[in-house]
């Protein structure tokens, strides 16, 4: 149903369900996460009731059929990489403080720019 559309997901545990479904409709969500991984990683249960952010079954739930990838957009060589996804996706979820991106130049108007097939959905405390 959504095979064509590809979703950037910067949610933390507040948004993970959104993602969850866009995947589960078949949408192609790249995951991405900060070095040392998402906070909801060390939500358990754990697989074999081992706490590690490996085996975290809350995390595997709601992260299953997702791409992932590692990155601070803080820093600015990185910056540009996130950049070239934003420009592949057709739709961004987040759930940063509300203009935490557009501090960052990376916000909603940045990222839709002049086309209008893009959308971004903000997730919020």
């Amino acid at each position: 149903m959504l095979r064509p559309y590809r979703v950037l997901d910067l949610c933390d545990e507040k948004g993970l369900f959104c993602g969850k479904l866009l995947s589960d409709f078949g949408a192609i969500v790249i995951k991405t996460e900060k070095p040392g991984g998402d906070s909801a990683r060390n939500t358990g249960p754990s697989y074999g009731d081992v706490p590690d952010p490996e085996k975290s079954l809350f995390w595997w739930a709601f992260n299953i059929n997702k791409k992932g990838i590692t990155l601070n957009i803080e820093t600015p060589g990185v910056k540009e990489i996130f950049e070239r996804l934003v420009r592949t996706a057709h739709i961004m979820v987040e759930s940063f403080a509300p203009g935490c991106l557009d501090e960052l130049g990376l916000g909603y108007f940045q990222f839709r720019g002049e086309d209008n097939e893009r959308e971004a959905m903000e997730g919020c405390d």
